[in-house]
């Protein structure tokens, strides 16, 4: 997609608060229905102002949390519902840890894989099971 094209169907941002997402969803904005997923929703009125500015035809913000993946499937089926069809999903979210920390520091590691390996193989297997019923969407790694 170019930066002047404008998204097909809702744009959900997986990682709603993240730097990387945020920027995508003001670059995808103009007058697309943008869903901010992320933990705390209730706290992203920055990044809904944000995006609203960038011209989103509506911006609304969805609880998500990448490593509770017993939800995802309800939380992709619940924006769906209320929302439409995913155009487009954008996953920016992961964590960095701390390297040394994670060198020595097993349960640490473990974190890190969860978040950042884990909890994306879960949420992308139900974006494509939910965008290839639908029979179109896209997705953002």
């Amino acid at each position: 997609m170019k930066d002047t094209e404008p998204a097909a169907g809702v744009v959900v941002i997986f990682g709603g608060r993240s730097e990387i997402g945020l920027e995508v969803a003001t670059r995808v904005a103009p007058g697309a229905t943008v869903v901010l997923a992320a933990r705390r929703a209730d706290d992203l009125a920055e990044q809904v102002a944000a995006v609203s500015a960038a011209g989103a035809g509506k911006v609304v913000v969805c609880e998500f949390d990448a490593d509770a993946l017993d939800t995802h499937q309800a939380v992709v089926e619940a924006i769906v519902s209320e929302h439409g069809p995913i155009g487009t999903a954008v996953l920016a979210f992961g964590i960095l840890g701390d390297q040394a920390r994670a060198e020595k520091d097993p349960a640490h590691a473990a974190a890190i894989l969860h978040t950042d390996f884990v909890a994306q193989a879960s949420l992308l297997t139900v974006l494509t099971t939910t965008m290839r019923a639908a029979g179109s969407g896209r997705i953002v790694v």
